[in-house]
């Protein structure tokens, strides 16, 4: 579903979004797109339209006999100058159609622009001592994309997933099992495809736009496949889902984590990010480790963002804050472009989504392994007799 009116409904917050974002994407080449565009449909709907006309008076009579042959020709005429008109400007509207995709979403109020903005943080942030671990004794690291976990960080890796889909089960998130590989249509939909590794296919199998990308059951790139197309009854709101598996991107590691997502309407979206929002809180809160709650400015959302909020938790080893967690709000952007959608007083209508890895288990494993935690003395070693 492809929404022109409330792209360009209102320009100056577009050249705004567009601009806060350091977007690649400039305004003036996206209006000149939009305003040929709109020549060309012009265009074809006057032809279309005057050919349409003609077939129907042919059909009907309304030509004497002298008028009919031509008549005819107008007709043949007018459907040789559509092919021409499509023909000449396949490109320059496959373009067009490019470019509004690569259009962002809308920035959400809270959103920031030049920086991060805390907006809640637990304990006090830690104090480097000659204590604490300046290694990772228990992960062995090959390159950035390959690492093994041994002892207790192999301990933590099994379990922390386990265990957060245990904590937000009861507070109705339902388990869902997802698959790691997706067509590249589909990511073009959301976003770029270059963070994602190609799967090596038959040159001839399938079209390009169709071909696979490994991506992990536990990303937002898992839920696609199942939601695109799909209509679903408003009485089914809000959609929890949770789901524990690996995450593959080109320039990370890859690692165990925990991604949620949730479908609901407009009316109760906020609503709903924000006992999300509360529950991923009381959930960090059991480690009893300084963390806090940051919103991303502008310029670091991925094109699909509206919002998001991270979980940050100190290292101070590398003297920064890592991400252990993130919500984000993503509006309706994405289910217009799977066509996610329900029926509303005959009406389609588009859910809008949350989503995020809720739990990345390889940074919270760093910071716990920085504090000296070990695996039989947290609240996890109920899952096993050490």
């Amino acid at each position: 579903y492809i929404d022109f009116v409330s792209i360009f409904r209102d320009l100056p917050a577009l050249e705004a979004n567009l601009l806060h974002r350091k977007s690649d994407l400039g305004f003036n080449y996206v209006i000149k797109c939009w305003q040929t565009y709109k020549e060309i449909e012009i265009k074809k709907k006057y032809l279309e339209e005057h050919r349409e006309q003609l077939a129907n008076d042919i059909r009907k009579g309304t030509f004497k006999a002298q008028e009919l042959p031509t008549a005819k020709l107008k007709a043949v005429a007018l459907r040789e100058d559509l092919k021409k008109l499509k023909a000449s400007t396949h490109d320059t509207v496959n373009t067009f159609l490019e470019t509004f995709l690569a259009i962002p979403n809308e920035l959400d109020a809270r959103t920031p622009i030049d920086d991060t903005k805390q907006f809640f943080s637990y304990l006090d942030k830690p104090l480097r001592s000659k204590d604490t671990p300046t290694s990772e004794p228990h992960i062995e690291r090959y390159s950035d994309c390959i690492q093994y976990m041994r002892k207790d960080s192999a301990l933590f890796d099994t379990f922390l997933p386990i265990n957060c889909i245990e904590y937000f089960q009861k507070h109705g998130f339902i388990v869902s099992s997802n698959p790691d590989f997706i067509r590249s249509s589909l990511v073009k939909a959301i976003g770029d495809d270059q963070k994602l590794f190609n799967i090596k296919e038959e040159e001839h199998s399938l079209d390009k736009h169709f071909k696979m990308k490994l991506c992990g059951g536990s990303s937002l790139y898992g839920y696609l496949g199942y939601f695109a197309h799909r209509q679903v009854f408003p009485t089914a709101f809000p959609i929890k889902l949770i789901t524990s598996g690996k995450r593959y991107f080109t320039n990370k590691n890859h690692s165990n984590s925990n991604h949620i997502l949730i479908a609901t309407n407009d009316s109760n979206v906020e609503n709903e990010l924000m006992k999300v929002l509360e529950q991923t809180m009381a959930y960090f809160k059991q480690f009893n480790l300084h963390f806090r709650c940051s919103y991303v400015p502008a310029f670091e959302l991925e094109n699909y963002e509206s919002l998001r909020i991270n979980f940050e938790m100190f290292s101070n080893n590398l003297n920064r804050y890592l991400r252990v967690g993130q919500i984000g709000y993503y509006r309706d952007y994405i289910s217009k472009r799977i066509l996610f959608n329900y029926r509303l007083e005959n009406q389609y209508c588009f859910p809008h989504l949350i989503s995020g890895t809720i739990l990345d288990t390889s940074q919270l494993i760093r910071i716990l392994s920085e504090n000296g935690i070990q695996f039989k003395d947290s609240f996890l070693s109920k899952y096993i007799q050490c």
